[in-house]
């Protein structure tokens, strides 16, 4: 599935300035998704964190690892017409900072699903490099 085929926006009920997908590159459904988040110093989340010094927040990078996850669910069984709610996060790792001008490519993968429990590995990348791994739970509501 192309990007263009993708509007997040009806994936997910997320919205400025908190929505943190900014486009989808690729989805094998019911699998994976692979999406990206151009990370900018306009956004108002980074602008307090931390003045002369912006980064994107670890949290964040774990939140956007979730809508994308979130997104993949949407594609993926649009059916059930519900969203993803995040109920717990593991193992989070954080090798790198994410800075404005960054363009952090997400990758959420389904490891298992349990009734409405679906269990995620996440990892965010920059240039090729680590910049976080986690893995989460999220339930469909």
């Amino acid at each position: 599935m192309s990007e263009q085929a993708v509007d997040i926006k009806k994936c997910i009920p997320h919205r400025e300035p908190f929505l943190l997908v900014d486009g989808v590159d690729t989805v094998e459904l019911g699998k994976s998704i692979r999406c990206w988040c151009d990370v900018s110093n306009c956004n108002l989340l980074l602008q307090g964190h931390f003045p002369g010094n912006p980064l994107l927040p670890g949290v964040l990078m774990v939140e956007a690892l979730a809508q994308s996850a979130g997104v993949l669910a949407a594609l993926s069984f649009p059916q059930l017409d519900r969203v993803m709610r995040l109920v717990e996060v593991n193992k989070a790792r954080f090798r790198r900072e994410v800075v404005p001008g960054d363009r952090l490519h997400l990758f959420a993968e389904i490891q298992k699903q349990r009734g409405d429990f679906f269990f995620f590995r996440g990892q965010g990348d920059v240039d090729g490099a680590v910049a976080c791994k986690v893995d989460f739970t999220a339930k469909m509501t």
